[in-house]
C-alpha cells in the first residue's frame, strides 16, 4: 500500500520544482524522429513548462550534467535504443548506473524498467552468470530495493494492486496487461520493506511485482516490468493516450511535492494557450511572391520564408526589406540531401548563407532531412530546424512542442545536439499539386481548395487543444498563384487571429522564447491555504509574459495575489471541470517571489 508516510518523507527531503527532464533515446531513425510514447512525454511535460532535453545514454557518465535534470525516463524499447550497444540502455556498465543511483539518492525521480542494464557493454547477461540479477552486479537494484530473476509469465495478467491509490496509474484500467503466450519477463525478489507495488503480475495465488516504486535517499525511483506500459496501444503499446499522459502529468507534480492543485508553467508567453507562425519556402513568380506576401501579412503580424541561393536577387531584396519577415535557410540549390555526403551537404547550406546572409533556421528542401545534414547544422551553429512534418491524424510524427535533436550520422556515432525541431503540419503542395497540369476544372480546383482549408481547420484543433505549436507551410507557386487558392489559407489565419490567447508570431521568437524560458527556474512552497512561487530569472534583462497556471475547481475564488520584485497580474480560463487560474508576470533578473492566497 502506497501509504502517505512514503510521500510525505519524499516530500520534507525535497526542494519543490517545475522539473527539468532527461529522455533518453537514439531516435527512432538516427535523424531526430521521436519514438512515438517519446513525443507523449514531450508533450505533457512542455505543457506544465517542464522542458525535455532528450539526450543519448552518454548523459549516464556525466554526473554534473545529470544533475541539471529532476526526471530521468530512460526506455530500452526496440525503437527507442537502436543503436551501438555502448548507447543502449540494456547494455550498461556499473559506473553508468552508479552515476544514476547516485542521481536518485540526491533527489532525482527515475522511470525505467524491463532489461534496463541486464547486459554489460561487452555482451555478458548478468542474469546468466547465477541466475539472478542481484544488486552486487547490477547497481540499479540498490535505489529500486529489489534483485531479479526471470519468469514464464504466460497466463498472467498485470494488475493494479487495489490499495494502490491514484494518481500513477489512475486513468490506467484495473488489468493493465493480459499475456497470452509464452514470455519472459524479470520480476523482483528479496525485496526491501519499503518497496511499494503500484501492479503486480497475477495468476491464481502466483503473484510477481509489475509495476514498483520506492524512495531512495531524497529521490524516488520507478521501475516498470515493459516500458510498453508507456507507449500507445496503436504502435503496440499496452495503454492508450489519456493514461500515459497522466502518469506523466503526475510525475510533475510529484516534483512539485504533490500541491492540492495541479500547477505549471506555461509553455507560451502571456498565458497563451497555443502558437501558431506562417511560413513559407520560396518558388514562384514575382507576382505570385508580392500576392502571398501582402495578403499574408494584411492578417498576421509576421511570417517566416525560406530561400535558397538560387533565388532571383530582385525577390530576395525584396523580401529581406521587410522587417516583418524572417529569412531561414533553405539550402543553395534545392537538393535532395539524402544523395549528399557531409561534406556536400556543408558546402551546400555554406553557399546558400554567403548569399542569403545569417539565419538563426534551416528547413530541408523536399522535407528530405538527414543525420548528416542535421550533424552539419549542429556545427554551423544554427539553432532551428523545420523539417519534419506534423501527422497526428493517422499517427505521431512530428512534434507539437520544439525539442532538441538527437541524430547518428554514422554507425556508433550519436550525437545529442541543442538545435530544435519546430515541425511544420502538410505543405500548400499535397493539395495543389495540380495547379501546373494542363487540365485542372475549375471545380476540381475548388474542392482542393476547400480540403486543403478543412485540413489547416482540423490540425489547428488537435494543436490548440494540446496547447502546441502550429506552423504552416506553404509557397508562393501553390497557395500564392491566385486569391482564390490563397482564401483558405487567409480565412483560416483570420479565424485564429481573432482568439485573443492565441500567440501569432514567426520561428526566431518561438526559438527564442523556448531557449529563454527552459532556463528560467520555479520552485514552489505550499503552506494551508497559501502557494508561493519562487522564480529565478538567470538573464541580464527582464522576461516578459512568464505564466504560472493552476487548475482549481470551477466554484473557487481567484486568490489575492502579492509580488515581490516581478510585476503581474491575474486571470482566469474556465474549462469544463476545472478553472486555470494565469498569473502571467514580468521577472526582473535575479530571484522573485508570487504568492497566492485563497480565503
Amino acid at each position: 500500500m502506497l501509504n502517505s508516510w512514503l510521500f510525505t518523507a519524499f516530500l520534507i527531503a525535497k526542494a519543490f520544482v517545475v522539473p527539468r527532464v532527461a529522455f533518453l533515446t537514439t531516435s527512432v531513425d538516427g535523424q531526430g524522429t521521436l519514438p512515438m510514447g517519446a513525443h507523449l512525454a514531450l508533450e505533457e511535460f512542455s505543457r506544465h513548462g517542464a522542458f525535455v532535453t532528450f539526450h543519448d545514454a552518454s548523459l549516464l557518465y556525466q554526473p554534473e550534467r545529470l544533475q541539471q535534470f529532476q526526471i530521468l525516463v530512460m526506455s530500452p524499447l526496440y525503437g527507442y535504443h537502436d543503436q551501438d550497444r555502448l548507447l543502449s540502455l540494456s547494455y550498461l556498465d556499473t559506473v553508468a548506473m552508479t552515476n544514476v543511483v547516485q542521481w536518485v539518492r540526491q533527489g532525482g525521480i527515475l522511470v525505467t524498467g524491463g532489461n534496463i542494464g541486464r547486459n554489460t557493454v561487452d555482451g555478458t547477461d548478468r542474469y546468466l552468470s547465477g541466475e539472478i540479477l542481484d544488486r552486487q552486479e547490477w547497481p540499479l537494484g540498490r535505489v529500486f530495493g529489489f534483485d531479479m530473476v526471470e519468469r514464464n509469465l504466460n497466463g498472467f495478467s498485470l494488475e493494479k494492486d487495489p490499495e494502490a491509490p491514484a494518481p500513477l496509474l489512475e486513468d490506467f484500467p484495473e488489468v493493465l496487461h493480459t499475456l497470452d503466450v509464452e514470455d519472459w519477463y524479470l520480476v523482483p525478489v528479496n525485496e526491501a520493506s519499503d518497496v511499494v507495488h503500484l501492479a503486480d503480475w497475477v495468476r491464481g495465488d502466483t503473484v510477481w511485482g509489475g509495476i514498483l516504486l520506492r524512495r531512495a535517499g531524497q529521490g524516488v525511483a520507478i521501475y516498470l516490468s515493459s516500458f510498453l506500459l508507456l507507449h500507445p496501444s496503436f504502435d503496440g503499446g499496452w495503454a492508450d493516450i489519456p493514461a500515459i499522459t497522466r502518469f506523466y502529468h503526475s510525475l510533475v507534480q510529484l516534483a512539485l511535492g504533490q500541491p492540492r492543485f495541479a500547477v505549471g508553467v506555461n509553455p507560451w508567453p502571456g498565458g497563451a494557450r497555443a502558437a501558431l507562425c506562417v511560413t513559407l519556402d520560396d518558388g514562384g513568380t514575382p507576382e505570385e511572391y508580392k500576392r502571398t506576401v501582402q495578403s499574408l501579412l494584411q492578417v498576421v503580424p509576421e511570417l517566416t520564408f525560406f530561400v535558397t541561393g538560387q533565388l532571383d536577387p530582385e525577390i530576395l531584396d525584396y523580401l529581406r526589406k521587410n522587417p516583418r519577415i524572417e529569412l531561414g535557410n533553405h539550402s543553395f540549390d534545392h537538393p535532395f540531401f539524402r544523395d549528399l555526403t557531409y561534406a556536400e551537404a556543408v558546402r551546400e547550406i555554406l553557399m546558400a548563407r554567403a548569399i542569403i546572409g545569417p539565419t538563426l533556421g534551416f528547413r530541408f528542401p523536399y522535407v528530405n532531412y538527414t543525420a548528416e545534414g542535421l550533424f552539419a547544422l549542429a556545427r554551423l551553429g544554427f539553432e532551428y530546424v523545420s523539417t519534419i512534418k506534423v501527422d497526428h491524424l493517422n499517427t505521431f510524427h512530428g512534434a507539437l512542442f520544439p525539442y532538441n535533436l538527437v541524430v547518428a550520422p554514422d554507425k556508433g556515432l550519436v550525437v545529442t545536439t541543442d538545435v530544435l525541431e519546430l515541425s511544420p503540419v502538410q505543405e500548400d503542395w499535397a493539395f495543389y499539386k495540380r495547379i501546373y497540369e494542363d487540365l485542372y476544372p475549375v471545380e476540381d480546383q475548388q474542392k482542393d481548395q476547400e480540403a486543403f482549408g478543412s485540413y489547416l481547420r482540423t490540425m489547428w484543433e488537435i494543436i490548440s487543444d494540446a496547447g502546441g505549436l502550429m506552423i504552416t507551410l506553404g509557397h508562393p507557386m501553390y497557395q500564392g498563384h491566385s486569391d482564390a487558392f490563397l482564401k483558405p489559407v487567409l480565412d483560416f489565419l483570420r479565424d485564429v487571429t481573432s482568439q485573443e490567447d492565441v500567440w501569432v508570431t514567426r520561428l526566431d521568437k518561438v526559438n527564442r522564447w523556448w531557449r529563454t524560458l527552459r532556463e528560467v527556474r520555479v520552485t514552489l512552497e505550499e503552506k494551508g491555504n497559501t502557494m508561493t512561487f519562487a522564480i529565478h530569472n538567470p538573464w541580464e534583462t527582464a522576461v516578459k509574459g512568464v505564466t504560472l497556471w493552476i487548475d482549481v475547481p470551477p466554484d473557487q475564488a481567484l486568490p489575492r495575489v502579492t509580488y515581490r520584485k516581478a510585476k503581474g497580474y491575474v486571470t482566469e480560463r474556465q474549462e469544463p471541470d476545472k478553472k486555470r487560474v494565469l498569473v502571467i508576470l514580468q521577472v526582473p533578473p535575479g530571484w522573485s517571489t508570487v504568492t497566492l492566497k485563497w480565503d
